[in-house]
């Protein structure tokens, strides 16, 4: 093996990050460093830095949460705080391990739902959540680590939440992989919006100097030699591949010591990349290890750069296996895993990207994808939150299309009920589905194909094609009327009812709607109903049918008494605001909003608490 990597350089930026700590500390307020730049630079390491300094000298609490493509259970915000404020069931716990604190219970029942500290977002209901993290910062200063937030945006809108509305010392330190933003245009947007908030400062990680990759690979070898000139400029300055790639020098027996120092035997390799380096050294630490350790390692890395602890027994119960001791120990001496407190995560998203690949290369992916699909399903009831999206992720990852399209719209439409923001992940995954379902003509007469044209016509919809998606509802309308599929016929004459009104054609809208209702009445779809209803309300209120609008309004209400959900009767509050607002009854329409406002905040509602409001 090799010596512990030594920590080089970086002087600027330590002191620009202790700085920051120091403003808030002094301050009593938020602040933000967002570290970008390529992978394996040292964005997490620096940050890493300040969270220890931190803790070494007692001046602040510290947080961290991880994210990862998958999106695992202990991913985010939540796997924080969980991990935190401890895996307490009772409110009452919860509450004590924050402190004192005049926060209402219903704060910990919004972040906590049904006692599970689970949400269709791993960083949760943000606003819950910062109004937990402010709580805490009030009591004792502290920071919190967001790492890899390209991959999570309810990150990001805890961070800005956070600048905004927190009046307490905490700095968020946010990590972000610049080359991973190419596909992500929420996270690119949301970090946008963080640019111009106050309190925002950025802090771009590039390669090390000459001086300091030359420090580094000295220390690393323990001598200065050629061999570390040539590690210093192969690298060009990668701190992360410098390592790597010594290690692999290490592993194959090219580097050879001598009297003045070391050598390298045989013709110097050239350039690699950082995400091959990785994987050549997964393959030597893996050499020798039983199937079963192997096999254990890609289910891991199949779940999360987290595993949840419950969810990885499972699987590996399921499928017979079990890493040993000894290899988990070898890969922790490697750097491919961290283990505290009998809990086991990837150093890095590159190190379980390694891991990924090697059973790609191995022909087990799919399986092991098949395999969560399956014991997420076992584990967590229908409607337990972020299942549907878990679900349908890892389906699609196995290839499953057909069975992964109606998880994957199920967990687009959870995260659409906060905000259309939130949705636009969830909606691209099902958009793959479907593009694999609808790529060759003729389509198959069967649902899968139907809910993949629903999907097409819903992303299209949502992306502002008005017309492309009125062609894919009446091509999915057509096919689930044919199946006699009234619920899915109800969904696509919704769907065109949207389109209608965003062309400005209220008739047919009110049309679309009625014809739904006919759809969801013959299988008494409740939910259906409502936003049947609720749709109708808003078209007859906008064309000034005051009464039609009441009529249609007091239907959800009666429909949120059989089967109440949050977002329904918001909903139903906001339109009869409005109309009591239309008819002049203001002290009526006050009280509405008022109360939807409540509600809305209650549940993390963002795009209806913007909306009360307004009203």
């Amino acid at each position: 093996g090799i010596r512990p990597a030594p920590y080089v350089g970086r002087v600027p930026a330590r002191s620009q990050l202790w700085s920051a700590f120091r403003q808030s500390l002094l301050t009593s307020r938020p602040g933000c460093v967002v570290l970008s730049g390529g992978a394996g630079y040292g964005k997490s390491r620096l940050a890493q830095w300040l969270v220890e300094r931190v803790e070494e000298v007692g001046a602040a609490r510290t947080m961290s949460a991880f994210h990862t493509r998958a999106g695992g259970a202990q991913d985010g915000a939540v796997g924080m705080l969980l991990n935190e404020l401890g895996s307490e069931r009772s409110a009452v716990a919860r509450q004590s391990a924050v402190g004192a604190s005049d926060q209402p219970q219903r704060l910990l029942e919004v972040l906590f739902p049904s006692g599970v500290a689970r949400a269709a977002d791993p960083d949760g209901d943000t606003q819950a959540v910062t109004s937990l993290l402010a709580q805490i910062a009030k009591e004792r200063p502290l920071v919190v680590w967001l790492d890899d937030v390209q991959w999570g945006p309810g990150a990001l809108r805890i961070a800005i939440d956070g600048l905004r509305a927190i009046r307490a010392s905490i700095l968020f330190v946010v990590t972000v992989r610049t080359e991973g933003l190419a596909d992500r245009p929420t996270e690119s947007a949301l970090l946008k919006i963080l640019e111009g908030t106050k309190g925002y400062e950025p802090l771009e990680v590039g390669p090390l100097t000459p001086g300091e990759r030359r420090e580094l690979a000295t220390r690393l070898l323990g001598v200065g030699t050629r061999v570390a000139d040539q590690l210093s400029i192969q690298t060009g300055g990668h701190p992360l591949l410098m390592l790597k790639l010594l290690e692999q020098w290490v592993d194959t027996g090219r580097l050879v010591p001598t009297r003045s120092g070391y050598s390298l035997r045989g013709v110097a390799s050239e350039p690699m990349d950082v995400a091959q380096v990785w994987r050549v050294q997964l393959e030597t630490t893996l050499a020798g290890a039983a199937l079963d350790s192997v096999v254990a390692l890609e289910l891991a890395a199949t779940l999360s750069r987290t595993p949840d602890v419950g969810e990885w027994e499972r699987l590996t119960l399921d499928a017979g296996v079990r890493l040993t001791g000894a290899v988990l120990r070898r890969l922790v001496h490697r750097g491919v895993l961290i283990e505290v407190d009998g809990k086991v995560r990837f150093t890095h998203e590159m190190a379980r990207d390694a891991v990924v690949e090697h059973a790609r290369q191995a022909g087990r992916y799919e399986t092991h994808c098949a395999r969560c699909a399956s014991v997420i399903e076992s584990l967590y009831p229908p409607g337990y939150p972020g299942r549907a999206e878990r679900l349908g992720r890892h389906l699609l990852e196995a290839r499953q299309f057909a069975p992964a399209m109606s998880p994957l719209g199920d967990g687009a439409m959870e995260r659409f009920h906060r905000t259309e923001f939130a949705a636009s992940g969830a909606l691209r995954a099902a958009q793959q589905a479907a593009d694999r379902l609808l790529d060759a003509e003729p389509y198959p007469d069967d649902e899968a194909t139907a809910w993949a044209m629903y999907a097409r016509g819903f992303v299209e919809r949502f992306g502002g094609d008005l017309a492309d998606a009125g062609r894919w509802y009446e091509q999915a309308g057509a096919r689930f009327e044919a199946l006699g599929h009234h619920v899915g016929a109800g969904c696509c004459q919704l769907g065109l009812s949207g389109v209608a009104r965003g062309a400005g054609d209220a008739g047919l809208a009110i049309h679309c709607v009625e014809t739904a209702i006919t759809h969801f009445e013959v299988c008494n779809d409740l939910r259906g109903l409502g936003a049947c209803h609720a749709g109708l309300a808003t078209s007859f209120r906008l064309n000034g049918d005051h009464e039609a609008c009441l009529r249609h309004v007091k239907a959800v209400l009666s429909i949120c008494e059989v089967q109440d959900h949050p977002f329904d009767r918001v909903r139903v509050y906001l339109q009869r605001a409005g109309l009591w607002a239309d008819l002049g009854r203001l002290d009526d329409a006050e009280l509405h909003y008022q109360e939807c406002l409540r509600l809305a905040e209650r549940h993390a509602l963002h795009w209806e608490v913007a909306r009360a409001h307004l009203g």
